[in-house]
């Protein structure tokens, strides 16, 4: 049975926590928030999907409006690399043993 606990045991390991809070990443997320810059901590942005979060100063939608909107790759390419690096990408088959 899969547990959704994380190994840090510090909650569940969701895309959330993986990517913002997860103590066992911290060095490495400071890789990826050092490629991302102001906006690490937006996950829509981090996975490449268009998000409805505004400017707090001008109230005008970071991404623009959603029909003109386009990924940043290299930021897309940043998360693939942090996760990779944290190993959260590699298949491991579970083996299950005859009764």
């Amino acid at each position: 049975m899969d547990d959704a606990k994380c190994g840090c045991g510090d909650g569940d390991e969701t895309i959330k926590h993986v990517l913002l809070v997860c103590p066992r990443w911290a060095d490495k997320r400071e890789e990826l928030r050092a490629a991302v810059g102001d906006r690490s901590g937006d996950i829509p942005y981090l996975l490449g999907g268009w998000g409805s979060k505004k400017d707090i100063r001008t109230g005008q939608l970071l991404d623009g409006p959603k029909e003109k909107w386009k990924p940043d790759l290299a930021v897309v390419k940043a998360t693939i690399r942090f996760l990779e690096k944290t190993g959260r990408l590699t298949y491991q088959q579970e083996v299950i043993q005859p009764v």
